[in-house]
């Protein structure tokens, strides 16, 4: 886990973000360096995404089929 002085950019947040983002904008905030500030990391991940060429509205944009099926399989009794 990244400090929260040493926070993520680039290719690196989006790929941090992208890995975490089932969990949730606190979490993946905390996992790519931003601690508690949820804004500073959205507004990194947006401008990351921006000059990737990747258009996202939201961090669950980033979530895949496979994130999600695993999730089921780990919830279902």
């Amino acid at each position: 886990m990244q400090e929260a002085s040493d926070p993520l950019k680039g290719a690196e947040l989006i790929s941090c973000a992208k890995s975490i983002a089932i969990h949730g904008s606190e979490a993946a905030a905390k996992a790519c360096g931003y601690g508690d500030d949820i804004a500073a990391f959205e507004e990194s991940l947006d401008q990351a995404c921006e000059e990737a060429g990747i258009h996202i509205q939201g961090l669950e944009d980033l979530v895949n089929r496979d994130q999600v099926k695993a999730m089921r399989q780990r919830e279902a009794p």
